[in-house]
């Protein structure tokens, strides 16, 4: 069977960038007086997958949703910045691989990200052109890649 179409998540799939993002994680957290200790690009691990206000409550147990809004709207505003700057790591074969699936198909992105993030990845490492469509958690507000998925064929994910 041939495939036309491949959909991508992007952490853990075609980079990592928790080295980047922690750093600013840190800052607006320590800002707020919310963590005793610096988080580390490990300590996220056990977050990959999961949407960040998850990941802020569990970081912060009892933290308010105000709270969270109020700590998310800062990290997204800074993450998408200095991700543009400084990116993230790009796995090994991951440039040459998605330059040859390129050719034969079409190639997306979804992700439960922010908006912002997967284009941030994309401008970084100039692979605009390689990729047909993106979707992200952050301008749908859908959660499970299978809700994009069924979506495609009807019509373009783009607005």
């Amino acid at each position: 069977m041939s495939y036309k179409n491949l959909i991508f998540d992007l952490d853990g799939t075609l980079w990592d960038s928790r080295a980047t993002i922690i750093k600013i994680w840190n800052q607006v957290l320590n800002k707020y007086q919310l963590i005793d200790k610096d988080l580390k690009p490990e300590d996220m691990d056990q977050y990959m997958g999961l949407l960040a206000d998850t990941i802020i409550k569990a970081i912060v147990p009892g933290i308010s949703n105000q709270q969270v809004h109020e700590v998310l709207s800062e990290i997204i505003q800074h993450e998408n910045k200095i991700l543009h700057l400084e990116g993230g790591i790009l796995y090994t074969g991951v440039a040459e691989a998605l330059k040859n699936l390129a050719k034969d198909h079409q190639l997306f992105i979804v992700s439960n990200c922010q908006d912002g993030y997967i284009e941030a990845f994309l401008e970084y490492y100039q692979f605009n052109d390689l990729f047909t469509d993106i979707e992200s958690h952050g301008r749908t507000k859908k959660t499970e890649v299978r809700e994009y998925s069924s979506d495609y064929g009807k019509k373009s994910f783009k607005h």
